[in-house]
């Protein structure tokens, strides 16, 4: 299957306020050429990311909003190409100069921008020059950090390239606005992963520098899955060392991970998350490095994990609307069953590897029940389908501290890729999460 991946290429809106853009990056075969050599209709504008800036006063009502700042035709509009589009057109001055004028729009409801929008030329390889227009769909009269957008391109009477689109508007000062937009292909379909490092790739580097501290890895088992699945694009916005709460407000990005799923309109998305509220990070360290049973701090996680379904089964209600199909998807064991097969290991005592085997059977159990209530409170009614992915036994054999292990070794080097998933360990999540999406789909 050919599969492009969507990644959140960091703060490309940086001039008072950032902005996330949404690049499509396309796999060699992944883009459909006929004969004459031009890009497919509908992937000509992937990964093209545009910035208009312009001045203009609010003034009046004009549908959405309770005003509108316009910079009409014969305006001065500053038009930047931030990134390329698969099908060669770009924005050039000889293109300004040849098509005309541009314009824009922001609409407002009193300080908030609630939709934007944009024209101007653009040209081909050839050096035929078009005119891009785009603006937001969004139904609903709301400001939001991103918006979905929609844009084609007209040359005379044709319509050479279209494309869906993530837009980002914001208000530089009391007469400036800037309008980022990010072009994907709304006619594949788009699964999103969302979540912490156990989605992020933590464990598998090397990581997409544009996604800063998330580690985002392009061998994490979001991908592998994805290329397994009915989708033909993949937007992972999960986040290394993001809980339950940072889904929902911009956590070491400007957006939130939610407010972009709300922007990429997917068909399905897959999460992992609760490790990081419970602090399991530290709970391996503490047992690397002293005796987590002894000092009572595997106890206290579990008596946590006892009143943690709650938060859980909130989290995945914030979901109903943004994507109607979820898998959410649980965390492995990362030891062995028995202690003769622990090699290399002299710190993990008897019963702390009992122990923290028994929170991780905890704790997804305790994931899967928070899925089947929220499946009966708010799930067939509203349309929305929501199923458990368990990979509690995803690495059996190859657990930490065993001789071929697939998790990345604890120590006192390493980061935040200790007691994660390497390579190895990605793809076998990513196998035992497939079956899940025959619940889904």
């Amino acid at each position: 299957m050919n599969m492009r991946q969507l990644s959140l290429s960091g703060s490309v809106g940086v001039v008072a306020m950032s902005a996330l853009a949404i690049v499509a990056t396309a796999s060699p075969r992944s883009v459909s050429a006929p004969s004459s050599g031009s890009v497919a209709t509908a992937d000509a504008l992937n990964g093209f990311v545009v910035r208009v800036t312009f001045s203009s006063m609010p003034t009046g009502v004009v549908g959405c909003g309770d005003s509108r700042a316009s910079a009409p035709q014969g305006s001065s509009v500053q038009v930047e190409q931030l990134a390329p589009s698969a099908g060669g057109w770009v924005v050039s001055q000889s293109a300004q100069v040849a098509g005309g004028q541009t314009s824009a729009h922001v609409s407002l409801v009193g300080g908030s921008i609630v939709g934007a929008g944009a024209t101007f030329p653009i040209a081909n390889a050839t050096g035929q020059v078009g005119r891009l227009g785009f603006s937001n769909l969004d139904k609903v009269c709301k400001s939001r950090p991103l918006f979905r957008a929609h844009g084609n391109v007209s040359l005379g009477t044709t319509t050479p390239a279209s494309g869906c689109a993530v837009l980002s508007a914001q208000r530089l000062d009391p007469v400036r606005f800037s309008i980022t937009v990010s072009f994907f292909n709304c006619r594949r379909r788009t699964y999103v992963a969302l979540g912490d490092s156990y989605s992020s790739g933590e464990g598998s580097p090397p990581f997409d520098p544009s996604a800063g501290a998330c580690d985002r890895s392009s061998t994490a088992w979001p991908s592998i899955f994805a290329r397994k699945a009915p989708v033909a694009q993949l937007a992972n916005l999960a986040c290394s060392g993001a809980t339950t709460a940072a889904l929902s407000r911009p956590f070491k990005e400007p957006v939130s991970q939610l407010a972009s799923l709300y922007a990429f309109d997917p068909r399905f998305a897959t999460i992992t998350i609760g490790g990081t509220d419970l602090g399991f990070s530290g709970v391996l360290f503490d047992c690397f490095t002293a005796n987590c049973v002894q000092d009572g701090l595997l106890n206290r996680s579990g008596r946590r994990l006892d009143t943690f379904a709650p938060a859980l089964w909130h989290t995945y209600r914030k979901l109903v609307g943004d994507a109607s199909s979820v898998i959410v998807v649980g965390y492995p064991s990362l030891f062995p069953p028995t202690q003769a097969k622990t090699v290399s290991c002299g710190w993990l005592q008897p019963e702390e590897r009992r122990q923290l085997n028994a929170l991780a059977r905890k704790f997804d159990t305790v994931t899967k029940n928070a899925v089947g209530v929220a499946r009966r409170k708010f799930g067939r009614s509203r349309g929305f389908r929501i199923s458990y992915a368990s990979t509690l036994h995803a690495l059996a054999g190859h657990e930490l501290c065993t001789r071929d292990s697939w998790v990345y070794p604890l120590g006192l080097s390493g980061g935040n890729n200790r007691g994660h998933p390497t390579a190895s360990g990605q793809r076998a999540i990513a196998r035992a999460v497939v079956p899940a999406l025959r619940a889904i789909l």
